[in-house]
């Protein structure tokens, strides 16, 4: 993580971006095995093991900015339309950037 991401952020809200990220990497590697038998199986893991595709924060910030870097993360494009949300939430565009230049495949893109 950038030093901007880990001196901008609280303890809490790296958590979130940790969490965001796991879940978009779990998604994208489901995503790959879209077919009817895939969307089966997913289907009988979820009902067996109880997994859920994505951690859903009980803080509306911190899910705010779970949200934000997953979508970022799963489109490879910054989720502008949830920027406004994050700065009445209380985070700084510097954060936002720093944390969408985090999304894989690197660098902040709009």
């Amino acid at each position: 993580m950038t030093n901007a991401v880990i001196s901008g952020l609280k303890p809490e809200e790296l958590a979130a971006v940790a969490i965001a990220v796991q879940d978009a990497s779990r998604k994208a590697s489901v995503a790959t095995r879209r077919s009817k038998l895939g969307r089966l199986v997913e289907g009988a893991y979820l009902a067996l093991t109880g997994i859920r595709p994505s951690n859903r924060l009980a803080d509306p910030r911190l899910e705010a900015l779970r949200r934000f870097v997953d979508l970022s993360h799963r489109t490879r494009r910054v989720a502008e339309h949830l920027v406004p949300q994050l700065l009445e939430l209380g985070f700084n565009r510097p954060q936002i950037e720093a944390v969408a230049a985090l999304r894989v495949g690197g660098g902040a893109r709009s």
